[in-house]
């Protein structure tokens, strides 16, 4: 029996975030130079993690 997806999806989906992460979002202070350089580099490692263990999933 398979199982309805993260929001109807019918695939693996991840979400990353960090508390604060939407304080400035779609604002005037959404720039790039407001990109805090280390919380991408540990959000990039995240992703890849995330994306290397839910590739090697094979049960939906």
């Amino acid at each position: 029996m398979a199982r309805a997806g993260f929001g109807g999806r019918s695939a693996l989906s991840l979400y990353l975030s960090w508390d604060g992460s939407d304080r400035t979002a779609h604002t005037a202070g959404d720039t790039v130079e407001t990109i805090d350089p280390e919380k991408l580099r540990k959000l990039g490692q995240t992703a890849v993690l995330a994306l290397t263990v839910v590739s090697r999933e094979v049960e939906y």
